[in-house]
């Protein structure tokens, strides 16, 4: 069992009501994402915590995910072990707030970065 977060592109402020039932179509799907802003955000996240299936063997206990993404054109939802949400959390909450991207947690049903900037 993991803790999961999504993040994706969106062009207005919506409801975590609607956050969460864009996250139960989309975690059905899978593709290669096409955003730009969900690219450039694989990309940064992936730098320092490379994807499950990417790591070196003798690095998989440093790894934070329990499985490779689950992506589609426009989200990427991540899987994360319970061991490493405090330090992976936060990393993935400013990432997305600098990629612009909205960051749902479908757990509690909060979003967490709306991919606005802040008043």
């Amino acid at each position: 069992m993991s803790f999961d977060l999504a993040v994706w592109h969106e062009a207005e402020v919506i409801s975590a009501a609607k956050a969460q039932a864009k996250y139960e179509i989309a975690v059905d799907l899978v593709a290669t994402p096409t955003n730009e802003r969900v690219v450039e955000f694989i990309r940064s996240l992936t730098e320092h915590h490379p994807q499950i299936d990417d790591a070196p063997e003798d690095e998989l206990d440093e790894c934070p995910w329990t499985c490779e993404f689950n992506c589609s054109e426009n989200m990427c939802i991540m899987n994360i072990r319970w061991s490493d949400l405090e330090e992976i959390v936060p990393v993935i909450v400013a990432l997305a707030e600098e990629c612009g991207l909205l960051c749902y947690d479908p757990q509690s049903g909060t979003i967490l970065s709306s991919g606005r900037p802040q008043n």
